[in-house]
């Protein structure tokens, strides 16, 4: 049965369809589990409160979810808070800016004095 469920899994996992989006855990204990079934093995036990990233559509009442330390399995999708999915129209835009007004010229760099132009310092001046 486990078997089963993993390939049909893999399939529903690898479409392109699949995203992701930040979720919290909701419940007091929340179990993270290697296939989305209730008597599939339990890699960890969450918290409530902990941090992860879920796959946007359940798949049988779960959520595939990632955890910071790159630990990945699932999750009932009862035990978890997603934060909501913005379409491409609900995000801000940026009003358009017009490019910076071109730079002055510059003027060209002084010309440097040579020191046998000028008077010696002990000459009369007139």
């Amino acid at each position: 049965m486990n078997i089963l469920m993993g390939a049909i899994f893999l399939w529903l996992s690898s479409s392109p369809a699949m995203a992701a989006r930040a979720g919290t855990v909701d419940v007091e204990l929340a179990e993270l589990r290697q296939f989305p079934d209730k008597i599939s093995v339990v890699l960890a036990t969450l918290h409530k409160g902990t941090r992860l990233v879920a796959s946007n559509i359940p798949t049988l009442g779960f959520h595939r979810v990632r955890l910071r330390n790159s630990l990945v399995g699932w999750v009932s999708a009862e035990a978890l808070v997603l934060q909501p999915v913005l379409s491409p129209a609900a995000l801000p835009t940026l009003p358009a800016q017009s490019p910076p007004p071109p730079s002055p010229p510059q003027s060209p760099p002084p010309t440097p004095v040579k020191l046998e132009t000028l008077p010696p310092p002990t000459a009369p001046i007139l």
